[in-house]
Formats: C-alpha cells, structure tokens, sequence
C-alpha cells in the first residue's frame, strides 16, 4: 500500500479476531501507509508515551477497544487528553458496548468516532479523509449520533 503521505494507525484491540479483522478492513484503505497494533492499554500508553517520543513518530489516528486488559480504553483516553502533544489525537472507539453511557463517556474523552464492532470501512474513510476538518466532539451530544451503526453524522 503506497500513499504519497505516510498515515500511521494505533490499532489497540485485546481480541486477535477482532484485531484480525479490523486490520484487514484498514489494510483495504488507501490512505493508510502503516498499521501498528498493541493488545492491551498498557502497551498502548507505553507504545504512545515513551516509544513514541516526538511528534513525527506517532500516530495519525488511534482506532481503540474500550474493554482491555490493564488499562481499559476509558484510562487509555484519560492519560492521551491529560497529555500536551497527545491531546489533540484522533481517536476512534471500536468496541462491542452500545451501552449509551459509555457513548457519552467517551465522547467527554474526546472521541472523534464510536463505531461498534465490527469496523465500517467507508465510515471510516470518510473520517482520514476529512480528519483536517474534525473538530473535537466533546460539544456534540449523542443526539449526532446514528444509533444503527454507531456513528456521528458529520
């Protein structure tokens, strides 16, 4: 996959199927150069924190799990939005929870998108492809949200 820009993605997914299978649907998205995986929100904070010391090493976006192991994802966006040069990363929620507060918690994280498993390919591309214009959700209410796939209608 060659793009003219190189576009990073922080997969953090416990479950090596949904991992599996949410790494195939990003593999089929042109925009995305590179595709890094961690299976617990330890890895995650330590693959965002100390292996990623600069600005040029980290992601473009984070596609995350709520239920991990360790840490669950809920801490993992505490610790990012608590952080300077981590604060304004796209994050996406990729979970099994339709739980409303859950939702609602995470779009008070930050969350630019909530999709509930399994990934939408053209939601999700829709997303790259307007990240630039993608304010921060914490104004919008899960009212912007369409119940059937999970998604904020931007």
């Amino acid at each position: 996959m060659k793009t003219d820009k190189e576009f990073k993605v922080l997969l953090v997914e416990d479950n090596p199927d949904h991992a599996m299978i949410a790494r195939m649907t990003l593999e089929k998205i042109e925009k995305i150069s590179t595709i890094d995986h961690v299976d617990d929100g330890k890895k995650a904070l330590n693959y965002l924190f100390h292996d990623r010391a600069s600005a040029k090493a980290l992601p473009n976006l984070t596609i995350l799990d709520l239920n991990l192991p360790e840490f669950d994802g809920f801490e993992v966006l505490k610790e990012i939005r608590k952080h300077e040069l981590l604060s304004g990363l796209p994050v996406v929620v990729l979970t099994t929870s339709r739980n409303d507060s859950d939702v609602r918690k995470a779009i008070d994280l930050g969350i630019i998108e909530y999709f509930v498993k399994p990934l939408d390919k053209n939601r999700l591309s829709e997303i790259l492809e307007s990240l630039g214009e993608i304010g921060n959700l914490k104004n919008k209410s899960t009212e912007n949200l369409n119940w059937l796939t999970m998604s904020f209608i931007s």
